[in-house]
């Protein structure tokens, strides 16, 4: 594939000589160089990639916005306009880039190879990702979304496991088929869900290995506390998540969790942090240098600069 960004420019003299516009349209171009076949179905796996990419990137989600595929015969030339997405209101926000090109144009080559080769396992993470980056609003449900991916990526990327006893997996299978001979269905349900899930590493737990091994740099910038050391508030920060993920999830009342929050300004600070420490494992994950990953994040135009210019993260 050829991909080219380009612009359209035109005059619009629909009211008067006197009063016309200018207009400006971008556009991504992807061409096929291989035309022996064309698959529909491939195509539009490719342009979910392009997508992910170009969202995650740029910060900027191609779904939002009016993409179609142009399809050119070889042998006729015929122009074939295929709508795929269509362009949403939601996408009206003017959204800061994660990462400019001119800082990664002698690696593009290798990490757009590195992203290929991760794409079937990273896709999940990035839909839920890019989708809440561009709304204009904030609520619960991003929180919960960021939580859920973070645990995705712990669990893809980082396999945690318990310290089980040893003949687990087995003992486990032989408890699971013995509860199924029960004939009361609620007792199944109850104890498998148990028996299922023993072992699962906490969110807390998670979250600490997963900003543990982020550059040193960018952990006391987005979590050290002014009165605490960096160990006790990386821990302070995973048990808040961690408590407020839960309340949310079960609806209990707040003060069973010792650490939960439901001031929305709090909540969205905390949320930024967790985007921002996702953004930065992907970008880990990709192979980018630790240097380029902490001038990208901490940089002033950047979609992060709340949390570095700003004192809202000093209560947190």
């Amino acid at each position: 594939m050829k991909i080219t960004e380009f612009a359209e420019i035109k005059t619009d003299f629909r009211n008067s000589l006197y009063d016309f516009k200018v207009l400006q349209k971008k556009y991504l171009s992807v061409e096929y160089m291989d035309f022996t076949t064309f698959h529909y179905e491939q195509a539009m796996k490719n342009v979910s990639f392009i997508n992910h990419l170009y969202s995650f990137l740029l910060n900027n989600i191609l779904n939002y916005k009016e993409l179609c595929l142009h399809i050119t015969s070889p042998s006729t030339q015929d122009l074939q306009k295929v709508q795929v997405y269509f362009h949403q209101r939601i996408a009206s926000i003017n959204s800061r880039y994660l990462i400019n090109y001119n800082e990664i144009e002698d690696i593009f080559p290798r990490l757009l190879n590195e992203f290929d080769t991760l794409y079937s396992t990273l896709e999940k993470i990035l839909s839920g990702h890019s989708n809440s980056s561009i709304k204009k609003f904030f609520e619960v449900d991003d929180f919960l979304q960021a939580a859920r991916n973070l645990e995705v990526f712990s669990r893809n990327f980082h396999n945690v496991t318990s310290n089980l006893p040893e003949n687990y997996s087995q003992t486990k299978e032989m408890l699971l088929e013995n509860l199924n001979q029960s004939k009361n269905s609620e007792l199944i349900s109850f104890f498998e869900s148990k028996i299922t899930f023993i072992g699962e590493i906490s969110l807390n737990k998670k979250l600490k290995i997963l900003i543990q091994s982020i550059p040193e740099e960018l952990q006391i910038s987005l979590f050290k506390l002014p009165s605490k050391s960096l160990s006790k508030s990386i821990k302070k920060y995973c048990q808040t998540v961690a408590d407020t993920r839960n309340y949310y999830t079960h609806g209990d009342n707040i003060s069973k969790y010792n650490n939960a929050i439901n001031d929305m300004k709090e909540l969205h600070t905390i949320y930024m942090k967790m985007r921002c420490l996702m953004d930065i494992l992907i970008l880990k994950t990709l192979k980018i240098d630790e240097e380029k990953i902490i001038n990208t994040i901490k940089r002033w135009d950047g979609p992060y600069q709340q949390l570095f210019f700003s004192s809202l993260n000093l209560s947190l």
